[in-house]
């Protein structure tokens, strides 16, 4: 039997955060969501995922710098960005942050 693969949703948009989580439960997928930068970054590193979907523009600590932080904590864990904000610069910085991949909202 495979284990069940674990997912940190970050993302404050609450409508977006419950449409994440319902369509990866309905895949099989334990999805654990976080609605600030602090919050999710905090339970990110403490847990055991498999996978961070990360949305770049956040209340208190930019997706950024989110994601600076969580690969010094946890080089490997992939990341992907999600933003409604579709700008390059937003990109280049990511993956140079280690971002695993990038998605423009909405997808």
């Amino acid at each position: 039997m495979n284990p069940v693969k674990r997912i940190m949703v970050i993302e404050d948009d609450q409508s977006m955060q419950w449409v994440l989580e319902k369509a990866l439960a309905k895949e099989g997928y334990q999805v654990h969501t976080a609605s600030s930068g602090e919050d999710g970054l905090k339970r990110a590193v403490e847990g055991n995922f498999n996978l961070v979907i990360l949305d770049i523009l956040l209340p208190d600590l930019d997706g950024l710098e989110v994601l600076q932080r969580l690969k010094k904590s946890k080089p490997d864990i992939p990341v992907l960005i999600i933003t409604a904000q579709n700008v390059m610069t937003h990109t280049i910085e990511a993956m140079r942050h280690g971002a695993f991949d990038y998605l423009a909202k909405p997808f």
